[in-house]
């Protein structure tokens, strides 16, 4: 819920100015670490009898919005907040929301949308109003190609993709990933397939019953929507 406190408007972060943006009529440029409120800010409420339409673009033209709800709450049924997936509201909607149904975390499609807008309209009746919502905005690219590797593993293969050892034996693995753009901050995280996980590029598993174990490396980097490649070997 958003706190009653009194700071400063304009808060100044590690990335850069955070410029806040409240439901109004408009189209804004916007990118992390900005906010997105209902009209009442960070600490009001949204008004009765509003009819606004908010359109929110990123900077670049490779880029596209997210918004991802962390607070959500006006009138069921009478106060109605609609998302539209473009720059304007004759774009195709993703989804229309009241209550305390949040619409969670919203991302413009990359396909039809070239904009990389969201439009926003909420319009809200005259008996009354409550907390609306507060949203971060973050600008994100479309993923890209990122293959994963299985390198080398002890003891090594028997055949193709295939380790054989006895119960109680560990395993070592060794992986990494190429990637078309840039890999920094990209995550490695293994499931053995026996009840543990683990993250790094040299990881060690034990195994203590026999079995067929399909052992899965999974590489994501660091774009907000998650993009990842896996690779799989057999022990």
């Amino acid at each position: 819920m958003k706190k009653i406190l009194f700071v400063a408007a304009l808060i100044i972060s590690a990335q850069g100015f955070c410029q806040d943006l409240s439901m109004q009529d408009g189209t804004f440029t916007r990118c992390e670490p900005d906010k997105f409120y209902d009209s009442g800010g960070e600490f009001g409420n949204y008004g009765n009898d509003e009819n606004f339409t908010t359109t929110i673009c990123p900077p670049n033209a490779d880029e596209f919005i997210i918004l991802d709800f962390v607070d959500f709450s006006t009138q069921l049924n009478a106060d109605i907040l609609t998302i539209y997936d473009g720059d304007d509201t004759t774009a195709p909607i993703l989804g229309t929301y009241s209550g305390a149904a949040s619409p969670g975390t919203v991302i413009a499609s990359g396909i039809l949308n070239t904009s990389g807008c969201l439009t926003i309209s909420f319009t809200s009746n005259g008996s009354g109003n409550t907390t609306g919502w507060e949203a971060d905005i973050t600008c994100a690219v479309s993923c890209q190609t990122i293959m994963a590797s299985i390198d080398s593993t002890t003891p090594a293969e028997v055949s193709p993709n295939v380790v054989e050892i006895l119960p109680g034996e560990t395993v070592d693995f060794t992986g990494s990933a190429t990637f078309s753009v840039d890999g920094t901050n990209a995550t490695y995280t293994w499931d053995f397939d026996n009840g543990t996980n683990a993250t790094g590029n040299n990881v060690s598993s034990t195994y203590n019953t026999a079995g067929t174990y399909v052992v899965t490396l999974t590489v994501q980097d660091d774009n907000p929507i998650g993009c990842q490649d896996t690779e799989t070997i057999f022990v």
